[in-house]
């Protein structure tokens, strides 16, 4: 066999070496390609649907507010007999009742129809006290008067005129009382014979009498404003990175889901091998560009000579 020719067979049987190996490796890696790219598109659709969803609702909702002021207590004893009747805040046991009690009394209808008509609202009652939540702050003496609204100066205002209402209602009430336990202490003061008003009981009643009277036209000892609320700089709600943020995750978990079940419905059953038409057809691989064109000019050749043979033939 002549060296040429050789190398003719030598190119040709390359070439259809390189066509039979990568088709079966590329139509390997196709078939894995594309069952990947099936199994996680949804994970990857579902997770997009979430986040969509959770920013459409938190750039399109309306924006709250909130506001805090402060009240702080300070109740007198329970076993102090100067201010019996005068309906002051009392802490017993240092359960630090007062600060309780004021929360609640902040969210009595009478204190809110005094806010309604200290801000000339239309609002009713019943959605003034629910965007109200009065608590202590922690184990202090301190009565946090939080107020949300979808106005940073509304939910400022709404949170100091509940705290305001609070103490003048209680300074309205205290001094009703202050004035009828004053008038009986007096009473009971001229009933005690003349030689007895300055010893034993008497002296008891003339040094209640002494303090009770610098309490007049005070306010209520007990509670005072601590703190007013100022206007917010920024919303509460909605917080939207964290909004879609949860989206995201529950797309996520949905398509982690289907991603299972889809694995579960795709595995073939034990000892059953899969159908012909389901299996990825084979993908045929072209040889190197430069062992194309030196396949192709030995076909050339090989035609052009075998042109030339029976011309030569011919003139023999």
């Amino acid at each position: 066999m002549e060296p040429s020719a050789s190398r003719s067979e030598d190119i040709r049987g390359c070439a259809r070496k390189v066509r039979k190996s990568g088709s079966r490796a590329d139509n390997t890696g196709v078939r894995f390609s594309l069952s990947l790219f099936g199994r996680w598109l949804p994970v990857v659709a579902l997770t997009a649907v979430g986040a969509a969803a959770a920013a459409s609702y938190a750039y399109t909702a309306v924006d709250r507010y909130q506001a805090t002021a402060q009240l702080i207590v300070s109740p007198v004893s329970a076993s102090d007999p100067t201010y019996l009747g005068l309906g002051l805040l009392l802490d017993t046991g240092g359960k630090r009742t007062a600060v309780a009690s004021a929360a609640v009394m902040l969210r009595s209808p009478q204190v809110a129809d005094a806010v309604r008509t200290q801000l000339g609202l239309t609002q009713s009652r019943d959605s003034l006290l629910a965007a109200l939540h009065a608590h202590a702050a922690g184990s202090s003496d301190i009565v946090d008067v939080t107020v949300q609204d979808n106005s940073p100066v509304r939910a400022a205002q709404l949170a100091n005129a509940f705290a305001n209402a609070l103490v003048s209602q209680r300074t309205a009430s205290f001094q009703s009382q202050l004035t009828t336990v004053i008038r009986r202490a007096d009473e009971e003061l001229l009933a005690l014979p003349p030689n007895q008003r300055a010893i034993g009981a008497g002296a008891d009643i003339l040094r209640r009498l002494v303090v009770l009277r610098t309490l007049q036209g005070q306010p209520d000892p007990t509670i005072r404003p601590a703190d007013q609320a100022e206007a917010p700089t920024a919303a509460i709600w909605p917080q939207r990175p964290l909004l879609v943020a949860i989206g995201a995750g529950a797309g996520v978990a949905v398509g982690l889901l289907v991603f299972a079940l889809l694995a579960l419905a795709w595995r073939p059953l034990r000892g059953e091998a899969p159908p012909k038409d389901a299996r990825t057809p084979a993908v045929a691989v072209m040889p190197p560009p430069d062992l194309r064109r030196r396949e192709q000019g030995l076909e050339e050749r090989d035609t052009a000579v075998a042109v030339r043979e029976p011309q030569a033939d011919t003139k023999a």
